[in-house]
């Protein structure tokens, strides 16, 4: 036996209006890594509404596409259903799709739906299993399982692995791309000389399907008089719902600028001076800019993210979007604005919470764990 170079990777993940992007935009910051290295990526995805099938193959990736689901899941909430179909109905589909393909050195699965029952039918395809998680809630059969959650400990997943699975948890190995670790000397620089806080960035992640982004507008627009200086930048998937109805806002006012397709996120949050935001994958790539956040919970699997996010003082938890007030919001928007000595505080937390080369490091450790009979 001996350590090689990867040859064969599958990834199976599913991005949906109600999932949201961001297990796929994970996904694809560690497939460009492992590209880089000599890997040949393929991704299984499932045709959910909302899904970025065709943004995997515009980042010049292989997609077999998975049939779509038979249960509608977006009105869902319970995350276990996501899969919009069962488990043994996906891991045939899956064994279909790869029938053709050769064998893999590593099958890499993120997906909140798929759990041990899942793996344990699809292990005779690969060598090794991988599991990008962040909950901490079910029983996996892998070989390497990755949670970027901030303080994740052993003991979250001591009785949920086998004892043989290797841990990679915490801060050292989120997956940002690349246009984040470039970015944070110059958002070193810009939050040091930060006087006020005038440029405002909302990010609820993807599609939103609650359109908590208009929410949150609306309440700005009432204390636009007396923040005269206050700008608004609203980040929505074109996938969204709600996307016409929050353009008629940059229409009415040219202080609120709606963007779809961002062409650097990065860039975004290196002009804004505070976010509002879920508490998703994109709470990692503000801390690496040191972008203080006031956080709005948008789904159950969110809520360790703000919580530990609060914790280490690099946000401040709004909590659940469905019981978020205006005149919440507002003292908290305003209380931050009026507090230097406060925003300081959060750039610092936030910048030491995340130093964006986690994607590097899972990438090396992946391609040094590769063994081949």
């Amino acid at each position: 036996m001996k350590a090689n170079l990867l040859t064969n990777i599958a990834i199976r993940v599913d991005a949906s209006t109600r999932m949201g992007t961001g297990h796929v935009m994970r996904c694809l910051t560690l497939a460009k890594k492992l590209q880089q290295q000599n890997c040949q990526i393929v991704f299984l995805c499932k045709q959910h509404q909302g899904n970025l099938i065709a943004f995997i193959v515009e980042q010049g990736f292989t997609v077999l596409s998975l049939s779509a689901p038979i249960e509608n899941i977006e009105q869902e909430v319970d995350d276990r259903k996501w899969l919009g179909c069962s488990y043994q109905q996906d891991a045939l589909e899956v064994k279909q799709a790869l029938k053709y393909h050769p064998w893999l050195d590593w099958l890499i699965v993120d997906h909140y739906s798929l759990d041990r029952h899942w793996q344990k039918l699809i292990k005779p395809l690969a060598n090794k299993i991988m599991v990008i998680d962040d909950l901490a809630n079910r029983a996996h059969y892998c070989d390497l399982l990755l949670d970027q959650t901030l303080n994740r400990r052993k003991q979250d997943y001591q009785r949920l692995v086998p004892k043989n699975c290797q841990l990679l948890l915490g801060a050292d190995f989120m997956l940002l791309r690349d246009e984040f670790s470039q970015l944070r000397p110059l958002a070193k620089i810009k939050r040091v000389n930060t006087k006020s806080i005038e440029n405002v960035l909302i990010s609820m992640g993807g599609t939103d399907p609650d359109n908590i982004s208009e929410q949150i507008i609306y309440a700005l627009i009432t204390i636009k008089n007396s923040q005269p200086s206050l700008t608004i930048q609203v980040v929505i998937s074109p996938m969204s719902t709600y996307l016409e109805q929050l353009k008629s806002f940059s229409h009415q006012y040219d202080w609120i600028k709606i963007i779809v397709k961002p062409k650097s996120m990065a860039k975004l949050m290196l002009e804004a001076d505070i976010a509002i935001g879920s508490a998703g994958a994109t709470a990692w790539e503000r801390c690496c800019l040191g972008l203080p956040t006031l956080t709005i919970v948008s789904a159950k699997n969110q809520e360790t993210i703000a919580h530990n996010l609060t914790q280490a003082g690099a946000a401040i938890n709004l909590g659940y979007f469905y019981a978020l007030t205006q005149k919440n919001f507002l003292q908290q928007l305003l209380a931050t604005i009026n507090s230097p000595a406060l925003y300081i505080n959060m750039v610092k937390s936030s910048f030491s919470c995340c130093s964006g080369l986690g994607a590097d490091i899972v990438a090396n450790l992946l391609k040094n764990k590769v063994i081949t009979q």
